[in-house]
């Protein structure tokens, strides 16, 4: 839907998927999934959805340099799209909420103050720039989506609020690979047998993510050299032909995402 509204919001990228002998999946496995995908949403965009064989892929930029080609039984390619720029896809969004009525408040914290039956939430808002005194607004309803924050938003109005939310770190590292890669991307397991990816961005491609539980400060999550190495050693593993090192790194970043908290788990 996003792609058929907001083309200009969007560009195309192609994802690889190898299928290993002795691996989770089978190639009519992997086939008969992107058919059920292709029932399920018959009005979507194109998935353009094929099987390339050992011998194709061995002539692919990029495909032709995975892991233990002897043992690959095929790789499924299929069209994925990608956010050009998803701050601009946020500024989009707030600037068509203001065109239907909403008012939008960049720079100022919000308080849960209070809930009374059958009047709602009370809501205190500051402008974080001049420091005002606060605005008391009202509202039958309130949403919370201040991500790994939901917790310390809902405790700052009830002290006794329950847990929501905890966090897993996410970390990636961004590296130059060859020109001929540009908008190649691949979707695989690492070691641990965790989702693992290659993606393009614009004339760059990154590596990730971890996936570690995270308790630490929120305002302060960065990539460390423990995670740079891991990350390091799980894209040699895929492509060894490209022995990245430290030095191959433009960047990292990282992020916390918020999932549903269960004590159970």
């Amino acid at each position: 839907e996003f792609v058929h509204n907001s083309p200009n919001r969007t560009k195309p990228i192609r994802l690889h998927v190898p299928i290993y002998r002795g691996g989770p999946y089978k190639n009519w496995q992997v086939d008969l999934a992107f058919r059920i995908l292709e029932r399920l949403g018959p009005g979507d965009v194109p998935l353009d959805y094929r099987r390339m064989s050992p011998k194709e892929a061995a002539t692919m930029p990029l495909i032709d340099g995975l892991r233990d080609f002897d043992q690959l039984q095929g790789v499924a390619a299929f069209r994925e799209y990608q956010f050009h720029w998803p701050e601009r896809v946020t500024i989009d969004a707030v600037a068509k909420a203001e065109a239907h009525g909403a008012v939008a408040r960049n720079y100022t914290s919000a308080r849960l103050v209070s809930h009374a039956a059958g009047q709602g939430w009370t809501i205190e808002l500051t402008d974080m720039l001049d420091q005002s005194a606060p605005v008391t607004v009202r509202g039958t309803c309130a949403l919370v989506m201040a991500g790994v924050w939901i917790d310390d938003v809902l405790k700052a109005g009830n002290p006794k609020a329950g847990r929501k939310i905890f966090g897993t770190k996410g970390t990636h590292i961004v590296v130059r690979l060859p020109e001929a890669c540009r908008g190649l991307g691949i979707a695989t397991l690492n070691s641990l047998d965790e989702p693992f990816y290659c993606i393009p961005w614009n004339d760059l491609h990154y590596f990730g993510p971890t996936e570690t539980h995270y308790e630490g400060d929120q305002d302060k999550v960065y990539v460390t050299r423990d995670e740079m190495a891991f990350l390091l050693n799980e894209a040699n593993r895929l492509l060894p032909g490209l022995k990245l090192t430290p030095a191959d790194v433009l960047m990292t970043w990282a992020g916390v995402r918020p999932l549903t908290y269960d004590k159970a788990v």
